[in-house]
């Protein structure tokens, strides 16, 4: 696996954050799942700022990368990024980003997708060998998120990659051969972000 400096310099445009927390939270999706990352976001530069635009439980929104380095350093949590080794997301222009992501900032999160849904795709797949979903179809998803479903939606939109996305959960986004893993060091950051 590929490591990249702890520079916020050499993170890009939609790179994909996994957060593995430890959390009670955290721990019950890794569970479920079968794999240790248990949140996603995507990386954006706005303004020479990096940020994790994410699903948390307060909806879609926008938090430093520099606050997931400072607790990554500290020993809080453990982060992935995963880089499309097609760079397909890189080239698209931040603005266009922006128009399309912040009406979606108003919506909540997706709490039925998180403690039902999910759950059992996971349990269908550990029982029979393959994924069972009764949860919302895409258009009814639209209305609400939970994080790696809002990964994979703003990655289709933009690259046609993710056509399942609101079945997506952070071990989709970790298992899909589109993206290479990419580990970050553990050195002193320097809070500016890479332009395209």
């Amino acid at each position: 696996m590929k490591k990249i400096n702890n520079n916020i310099s050499q993170f890009r445009n939609g790179d994909i954050l996994l957060v593995d927390t430890s959390s009670f939270l955290g721990k019950t999706i890794d569970k479920f799942q079968g794999n240790r990352f248990n949140h996603a976001g995507f990386i954006l530069n706005v303004f020479e700022t990096c940020y994790v635009v994410e699903a948390v439980d307060t909806g879609v929104g926008f938090t430093e990368l520099s606050e997931y380095l400072t607790k990554y350093n500290n020993g809080e949590l453990d982060l992935l990024i995963l880089r499309d080794v097609k760079s397909r997301f890189f080239y698209i222009d931040t603005q266009e980003i922006i128009k399309f992501i912040l009406p979606k900032t108003k919506l909540s999160y997706h709490y039925s997708n998180l403690f039902i849904f999910q759950p059992i795709k996971y349990i269908a797949k550990k029982l029979f060998g393959k994924e069972l979903w009764i949860g919302p179809k895409k258009v009814v998803a639209e209305e609400q998120f939970i994080c790696g479903e809002w990964v994979a939606f703003v990655y289709n939109h933009f690259t046609g990659l993710f056509d399942n996305w609101n079945k997506v959960a952070p071990v989709d986004l970790y298992d899909n051969y589109d993206f290479v893993h990419l580990t970050i060091a553990k050195t002193p950051c320097t809070y500016f972000c890479a332009n395209r």
